[in-house]
């Protein structure tokens, strides 16, 4: 037997045991869909969402306040939801089989996956626990060992909680959970078949099972209705089961036996020995009813187990039972050609002692006296009939004295003890008994006594429901001294939602504020609405402190409620739907619950009145009937009080159902070629019976970018049993308009969806042709070429074309032309039907036609050429440089004799001041001049030559600025001489010159824009020649692409050649397309319009491998070679060195030869002088005394003359001032 037919048989027999329930309640459960799957509740807007944190702590979780639930098939949510958000899966999982399950989880940011030992969440404990360093991808199963739980066993048919928190901060959210069943290794997802989503009624309404899928559940006392075979809903009538008349031909007669608390023995036979033949195996059910709390009550639910026994067996003992529970036992036997059962026989285990001890609360109610309040066990921790409580009270500030033991009534759940003593710590402790024996003792609370009797009387008026005002006095007015303020205390009782305490969820919450003493009232606000508080208060001095008499309670005002109960609508039928709601929690209620309002609006007519559904506050559902068909409708609910109504929840929408409504369908384009796909999602049950078919149209309205009109519609009918479909036979790179209409029993129905499809654009294989042109296009050890078009082709084709389903991206075939060349276009016709591309193509201009009719689309734009030329050696810009002084000898001619004329005209002017300042002779004293004149123009003077007179000197001035003006102009005559034919050089070509280019008009036309004037023009079939003319001289100046030169190092490099200008002529390099190609072209020329990055980027690339010539800018004009005669690493500098210091050698040389040879001489002609005669040495000695005499005659007559001068100056001074004290008046 599968495991779905023995959760089926569990099922019936919770039916069956629930339909002899001893009592009918007439309060309803209302008929429930069966539904299986997993509760989701989400959280949207957290504060972060990277921890797991951000969800549990906050107030809307806390408060159980979700913004969305829904329920999904299993435990795996939408991938990449939301940011900012968490989640709550939770759910009962009923295993098929018994075993160790493994549970295997994969989540970002953090999860937690919990596994209560039954079906309350209040026992569940973390099994997987993923935080931030643990973090997985969607399919990561293995990637760190605390993805796996430890082995969980599990018993078959027993309903287990399962809960998973999952919290995510930004993208690449999700979270998956699957498991490891017993005996097997592969991972697999939980079954939708075993989940039943968790909600108040799910074990109530949900677990249950019928054959229609329809059951109504109730509380303890279950109301079972039956289900009517044609609306497929229960009935509004009580079961009532009938007793058999007579017994069956195979009767099994089951008996107990209980052992003890926990174990029952059970025995069977057939009646008269009567057993069919055949028994294979007995499968014993045993169940029993269970208390699951829950955040919103306890409810009551059946707990049943299985175990299948051999056939041969007719006893057997039942261990590890429940204490003090009835036991309903059946035993199923399965024959050959009969299966029976027995039918229920009850068992009651034996009563026990409890197992664990009630809630324990102690405060102070007067100085000698003490309040104990416990909350009541729980009874299914009581294991039998509770007896009774026992209370221990022990003085802890005296170890001598015995404890007192209080007995108190099963009923109780405070005691005042009197008697205490004050100021004394006392331990309390409470047990609960039954008939057999005491339970365990609680923990030890303490609690230290009041001092003195300086009690606050304390009374209350209750204003609104958040305001409450305090009054206090002493009693007996006794006032204590130095009174320095009051302690004001005030608690409530307060709900923890999602506790797992397996005691109690109800927690005391307690508010403190201190007052100031001069006060003896204050007024409480912002309190919980319609809930009861304890207040006391308590006065302090600096050594001492008291308070009031125990608790003084009062009870805020009745409210509106807060907030609107959490809404589900579901169709039911063609005119009906189920509204169905969670009961509004107690702390939202804020007063007596009234009953809820359903406010129900036909979305459709505007005109139309909402209607408004009032119902009980115990029912959690309505069907609503008589809707209309197909028709928006929205709901929203409200809860009220006496006081009035609470907010309308916002609006759930639904669309009610219609026999001729289409399924959800997705058109999938881009299927292949020639065909696109249709899918449908599954039929819902009730369109299984109205809907036959599809009938599908389409129609063709825009191929290769192109509108079409008057296109023929074609039309297929598809069954209704499918959920999928294809369309073939279409065109290439087509869009149709899909029109999809339903076909139901009475024709063709009214509604209609209309979608829009598409084929592929490309063919899966696409050809191209071209040539090797660096750097566009580049041979490969591969078939397919490398280089900057190709790249940018690639990036084109796969923008163009897309993402095929059948092929994916497009697959280029690269054929080299065994033709190709440097011409550009090719004078031949394309060959449409054999080739896509053909590339490099260059044209002058961007047009997007080629002459002989193709498609053309440029790719790169090439700013335009370079003009390269030969570059001169070292000593022959010497030699220019020398020839430029050589043609400036005509300045040098003029300025050598205005200074020859410049000399004697300053002699001639000194000479008639002052004959004794120069030289008389007229050789000496123009040569004097003439030096004077040439050291004035070239510099400021020497000095040892200046002019004396006032003539001279301003004759002096005038030459100064002419000789300045001379040298400049010498010099800027040699630099501009320099300059021109430099410049001449590099951009004109002399008549003698040849030039050369690419034979490609192209550059042949850039070639004649350079110079017209040379001689010759020349024409190479690849530029490796063209490179190999320049370097070897055939040609002085070639015509190269910017782009090819530049990367074409392999041929351009080293300095043998240089730029001598860039002729700004752009051009394009780009495709011919044809064949299939042809109908792309328009989106290939808008993916040209933004080439210009990808150009740019490849590029970048090309330079960063450094393969590029530095001497090619695409942004530069013009690439200058600056030649340093200076450089001592050139053959020129090293050659002018080594002649000036071979020179310095023989000067130095020489002038030791000259020296050696002078001294000589000098010797010579003194040993001469002796031999000279009397009358030779007197003439000698006379003309050298009368030069002596003459020099220092001049030096003499120069000092008196200023001499004189100063005398005369001296006088002339003094007769001044000696007229002017003529007529003074002098003191003596």
């Amino acid at each position: 037997m599968d495991g779905k037919m023995e959760i089926r048989e569990v099922l019936l027999v919770l039916l069956w045991l629930s339909k002899l329930s001893s009592a009918v309640n007439t309060s309803d459960c209302s008929t429930h869909l069966v539904r299986h799957g997993v509760r989701r509740e989400l959280w949207h807007g957290l504060n972060g969402g990277y921890f797991l944190t951000h969800l549990t702590e906050n107030e809307r979780f806390i408060q159980n306040k979700p913004d969305k639930t829904s329920v999904l098939d299993t435990f795996n949510p939408p991938q990449s939801f939301s940011t900012f958000y968490g989640q709550r899966l939770s759910a009962f999982f009923i295993p098929s089989i018994s075993g160790a399950y493994t549970f295997v989880a994969t989540c970002d940011s953090e999860c937690k996956v919990l596994l209560s030992k039954d079906e309350g969440p209040r026992h569940q404990q973390t099994i997987i626990n993923l935080d931030q360093g643990h973090k997985t991808g969607y399919n990561e199963w293995n990637r760190f060992p605390e993805q796996r739980s430890c082995p969980q066993d599990l018993e078959s048919h027993v309903v287990y909680y399962l809960e998973a928190l999952h919290s995510n901060h930004k993208a690449r959210d999700h979270f998956r959970l699957r498991i490891i069943p017993p005996g097997k290794q592969d991972l697999q997802d939980i079954e939708k078949k075993y989940l039943v989503p968790y909600d108040k009624n799910s074990l109530e309404c949900s677990v249950l099972k019928t054959d229609c899928g329809i059951v109504c559940g109730g509380s303890k006392n279950t109301f079972i209705r039956p289900v009517n075979n044609v609306t497929k809903f229960c009935d509004f009538t009580k079961y009532i089961p009938v007793k058999p008349t007579s017994l069956p031909d195979y009767f099994l007669n089951v008996s107990t036996t209980v052992t003890n608390s926990t174990s029952i023995n059970v025995f069977w036979h057939f009646v008269n020995s009567i057993f069919p033949s055949g028994i294979s195996e007995y499968n014993l059910l045993y169940s029993y009813n269970t208390t699951i709390p829950r955040d919103d009550g306890q409810n009551i639910t059946q707990r049943t187990y299985s175990t299948i026994l051999s056939g041969n067996l007719s006893a057997v003992t039942l261990n590890g039972l429940r204490k003090f529970t009835i036991y309903c036992i059946r035993i199923v036997y399965i024959a050959r050609t009969v299966k029976g059962d027995s039918g229920c026989t009850y068992a009651q285990t034996h009563e026990d002692v409890p197992s664990m001890s009630p809630s324990l609360q102690v405060i102070n109610n007067a100085m000698t006296s003490i309040r104990v309040t416990w909350q009541p066990l729980q009874e299914r921790y009581i294991h039998g009939v509770l007896r009774g409580y026992r209370i221990k009270i022990t003085n802890m500030n005296e170890s001598s004295s015995l404890p007192e033991v209080i007995v108190t009534g099963s009923d109780e759940s405070f005691k005042i003890v009197n008697g205490v003593k004050r100021q004394t710590y006392y331990c309390v402790r409470i047990l609960a008994f039954t008939s057999k024996g005491d339970g365990p003792f609680s923990e030890c609370v303490f609690i230290l006594t009041l001092t003195e009797d300086h009690l606050l009387n304390i009374t209350t008026i209750t204003t609104s429901s958040t305001t409450i005002q305090v009054f206090w006095n002493f009693v007996n007015n006794y006032v204590p001294k130095d009174i320095n303020g009051y302690r004001l205390s005030y608690t409530y009782n307060m709900t923890i939602p999602g506790s797992i305490s397996e005691k109690h969820n109800v927690t005391l919450r307690t508010f403190t504020t201190i007052i100031n003493r001069n006060l003896s009232a204050v007024t409480l606000t912002g309190l919980q609405k319609y809930t009861l508080y304890c207040i006391q208060m308590e006065y302090f001095t600096s050594d001492d402190e008291g308070g009031s008499n125990g608790c003084t309670y009062v009870k805020t005002h009745e409210d509106v409620p807060s907030m609107s109960p959490p809404l589900q609508i579901m169709n039911i039928a063609m005119t009906s739907i189920r509204v169905t709601w969670q009961p509004l929690q107690e702390r939202y209620i804020h007063g007596v619950l009234r009953g809820y309002k359903i406010k129900i609006i036909n979305m459709n007519e505007s005109s139309s009145q909402p209607e408004v559904i009032v119902t009980g506050s115990d029912e959690s559902s309505i069907t609503v009937n008589e809707v209309k068909k197909f028709n928006l409708y929205c709901v929203r609910i409200l809860a009220f009080t006496s006081k009035g109504d609470g907010p309308f929840s916002n609006c759930t929408s639904i669309v009610t159902w219609t026999e001729d409504l289409l399924p959800q369908t997705t058109i999938h384009n881009y299927t292949g070629i020639t065909s696109f796909n249709i899918t449908w999602a599954p039929l819902p049950g009730y369109l299984r019976t109205h809907l036959i078919g599809y009938l599908l149209s389409y129609t063709a309205i825009q191929h290769a970018d192109k509108d079409l009109e008057n296109e023929h519609s074609y039309v297929m009918n598809v069954t209704a049993n499918v959920t999928h479909t294809s369309v073939t036979g279409l065109r290439i790179y087509t869009v149709y308009r899909v029109e999809i209409r339903p076909l139901i029993r009475i024709g063709v129905g009214r509604t209609r969806l209309v979608l829009i499809a598409a084929t592929c654009r490309c063919n899966p294989i696409m050809k191209a042709l071209w040539s090797p042109v660096p750097p566009y296009a580049v041979i490969s050890s591969t078939s397919t070429p490398t280089g900057l078009i190709p790249r940018i082709l690639s990036d084109m084709v796969g923008y163009s074309c897309g993402q095929c389903s059948e092929h994916g991206l497009p697959r280029i075939i690269y054929q080299l032309d065994p033709q190709g060349s440097y011409r550009g276009i090719r004078d031949t016709e394309m060959d449409r039907d054999n080739v896509d591309f053909i590339f490099p193509v260059r044209q002058s201009k961007d047009r997007q036609t080629t002459p002989n009719g193709n498609y053309y689309v440029p790719l790169l734009e090439v700013p335009g050429f370079a003009f390269l030329t030969s570059v001169k050696t070292e000593m022959a810009y010497a030699r220019q440089v020398a020839s430029s002084v050589f043609h400036c000898w005509p300045i040098v001619a003029i300025s050598l004799s205005m200074t020859v004329v410049s000399g004697f005209f300053l002699w001639i002017l000194e000479a008639i001041t002052d004959r004794r300042k120069l030289p008389a002779h007229f050789y000496q004293g123009v040569s004097e001049t003439v030096w004077w004149a040439f050291v004035t123009m070239t510099t400021v003077g020497y000095g040892d030559r200046v002019p004396k007179s006032h003539i001279g000197r301003v004759f002096s001035i005038a030459w100064f600025f002419i000789g300045l003006v001379t040298v400049a102009l010498l010099v800027g005559s040699i630099t501009s001489s320099l300059s021109v034919k430099i410049l001449n050089e590099q951009l004109y070509v002399k008549r003698d010159k040849k030039l050369a280019s690419l034979d490609n008009p192209l550059d042949y036309r850039a070639l004649m824009r350079v110079d017209e004037r040379a001689t010759t023009r020349t024409t190479y079939e690849d530029l490796e020649n063209l490179a190999e003319a320049l370097k070897v001289g055939l040609a002085e100046g070639i015509i190269v692409d910017m782009y090819m030169a530049g990367f074409r190092t392999d041929l351009f490099n080293g300095s043998w050649y240089k730029v001598s200008s860039i002729l700004n002529e752009k051009f394009y390099y780009g495709v011919n397309i044809g064949g299939g190609a042809a109908r792309l072209a328009k989106r290939f020329q808008e993916y040209a319009t933004t080439t210009y990055e990808v150009e740019i980027k490849l590029l970048q690339e090309e330079r960063e491998k450094k393969t590029v010539s530095n001497q090619f800018n695409v942004h530069s004009q013009t690439v200058r070679q600056e030649i340093d005669l200076l450089d001592p690493s050139t053959t020129m500098y090293q050659l002018t060195v080594f002649f000036l210091l071979a020179a310095l050698g023989c000067a130095v040389v020489a002038g030791m030869l000259f020296y050696s040879w002078n001294k000589n001489k000098a010797i010579d002609k003194y040993a001469q002088v002796p031999n000279l005669s009397p009358a030779e040495q007197y003439k000698r000695s006379k003309e050298e005394m009368r030069f002596l005499l003459e020099t220092f005659y001049r030096q003499m007559l120069k000092i008196h003359t200023e001499l004189k001068e100063k005398h005369r100056r001296q006088w002339i001074a003094y007769a001044k001032q000696r007229k002017a004290r003529k007529h003074e008046i002098v003191w003596l």
